[in-house]
């Protein structure tokens, strides 16, 4: 129980700690909408390659011995789904882990980890994790070949290194499913720094072919539906439309998308258009883009 308690302190503290880093920026004071562009398109694309770290503590088992500190490598392939804001992963690594109660042996070897998350707001994912720490059950005396632990992972997503990468800051709390007669848990922090597998084509695209409809031009106090095709959905925003540009507008619009990638695919600037690309949550970019004037 004192190992649970000591573990969700630290995926709620480190979840916190992660919402308060500051997020990645453009160092110029003064940027203008091209630059806007080039620094705001998103990575959030459909498949993406983690390289990650992790620390953590087993507690102990009075009859096992199994307290220690397990270590961790691995490459995680993340799917964000596009319908519906879920991301799966399937990991590979290795693991490594000391007792500090016996005089076992390391725990060392390969770990196979599958994942899946609902994404929040603001870069926030929470869901459930299989972790499976491959021919390693001797060392736990677990049912099998492999010790495999099942639980709850939650971790903020942000861009970083001119909005080039993807950063992941977050802890999981797990608990055994094939050690029988006991009960070993499982708390871990991790960090991993991604980046997508397939660079999304950028495609010049003009308004011409559009229909009246979809070429709907609202201001950002009034912003409105736009086209669908099949999952994908185009939202216009006229630059014309902001009465007053004043000195700060295109610091906040940068900040804006930079930190709401999950809103949209990707964003280009044609004519004095903004043209927003395969939109999620159109009320919610709604919203946001009636705070940037």
């Amino acid at each position: 129980m004192k190992a649970l308690v000591q573990a969700t302190l630290i995926v709620f503290g480190f979840t916190s700690l992660a919402y308060a880093l500051p997020e990645a920026n453009v160092s110029s004071s003064q940027m203008t909408i091209d630059e806007v562009i080039e620094y705001s398109q998103p990575l959030d694309q459909r498949f993406k390659l983690f390289l990650g770290l992790g620390l953590g503590y087993t507690d102990n088992s009075d009859d096992l011995y199994t307290e220690g500190y397990p270590k961790q490598f691995k490459v995680d392939g993340s799917y964000y789904t596009e319908t519906y804001p879920f991301v799966f992963d399937l990991s590979l690594g290795m693991s490594n882990q000391s007792f500090t109660k016996s005089n076992k042996s390391n725990a060392a070897g390969f770990v196979f980890e599958a994942a899946s998350r609902f994404r929040f707001d603001h870069g926030y994912q929470a869901g459930a994790v299989l972790h499976s720490l491959m021919n390693q059950g001797d060392n736990f005396q677990a049912n099998g070949n492999n010790a495999v632990f099942l639980g709850v992972q939650a971790l903020k997503e942000f861009l970083a290194f001119d909005n080039r990468y993807t950063i992941r800051l977050g802890a999981k709390l797990m608990t055994d499913t094939n050690i029988p007669g006991e009960i070993v848990n499982v708390g871990m922090l991790e960090a991993a720094i991604g980046f997508p597998l397939f660079a999304t084509t950028t495609v010049l695209e003009t308004t011409e072919h559009l229909s009246d409809r979809d070429r709907e031009l609202v201001s950002p106090r009034a912003i409105d539906t736009a086209k669908k095709d099949l999952h994908r959905s185009t939202m216009i925003f006229d630059l014309n439309s902001v009465k007053e540009k004043h000195s700060t507008f295109t610091q906040h619009l940068h900040r804006t998308l930079q930190n709401n990638p999950h809103l949209y695919g990707r964003v280009e600037k044609v004519g004095n258009e903004l043209v927003f690309h395969d939109v999620t949550n159109k009320v919610a970019l709604q919203e946001l883009l009636k705070s940037v004037q």
